[in-house]
């Protein structure tokens, strides 16, 4: 007995037919909403970058000098990034920008201390340690600079960072109202990729927490 090839054909297919032009839909979907997310990291990114634009100083404006706090963001002491911000901050006090700077970092101790490498860091390279102040708790930029102003009653400040942090530090003291500008330390050579990717990603979180976040 043969059956009609035609009449078989069409009642296997319309099923498959839809699952594909379905699966198709869901692929587009899923394409257009990845799009539209890279959009959106993509403009706050910009965002933050050029709101801080000017902000970045390679040396302080003489009429400025010891006007200001440099907060010297804490890193990891093994990572690459700590030393040359303790460096940065030493010179800025050696030429006169700022007579005090305040070490913030996560200082809980006993077995990681950022607070307390910092302050040996800067010691050891002839900084007068009745020009250092600490903050144990700056666990997070946003927190270094909340606390700057809550615990230490700043106003105007010096951001000593890389540049790829100073962007998204500025952003956040000045939501803070700080008045702040930043001086940029020198990257490790081969800034890693994922540090990149990371600060790509922290950038939207930052103004995620500017505009909806609450005012801790």
């Amino acid at each position: 007995m043969q059956v009609s090839f035609n009449l078989i054909v069409p009642c296997m297919n319309f099923p498959l037919f839809n699952f594909f032009r379905l699966a198709w839909l869901m692929i587009r979907l899923v394409l257009a909403s990845i799009l539209l997310a890279v959009g959106v990291v993509g403009a706050l990114n910009a965002w933050v970058v050029f709101s801080t634009f000017g902000r970045i100083v390679s040396d302080v404006p003489q009429d400025e000098r010891g006007q200001r706090v440099a907060i010297v963001l804490g890193a990891s002491p093994q990572g690459g990034f700590l030393q040359p911000r303790l460096d940065t901050a030493a010179a800025l006090y050696f030429n006169g920008s700022v007579t005090v700077l305040l070490l913030s970092g996560d200082g809980r101790g006993p077995f990681y201390d950022e607070v307390a490498f910092m302050q040996q860091s800067l010691i050891a390279s002839g900084v007068p340690e009745q020009a250092l102040r600490y903050d144990r708790a700056g666990l997070r930029t946003r927190a270094s600079m909340q606390r700057a102003i809550d615990e230490h009653n700043l106003g105007r400040v010096i951001v000593v960072s890389q540049r790829f942090h100073n962007f998204r530090a500025i952003y956040l003291a000045r939501a803070k109202g700080l008045d702040a500008i930043a001086v940029d330390a020198p990257e490790p050579a081969g800034l890693s990729w994922r540090m990149q990717w990371r600060e790509w990603l922290a950038r939207p979180l930052a103004v995620w927490e500017v505009w909806f976040g609450d005012e801790s």
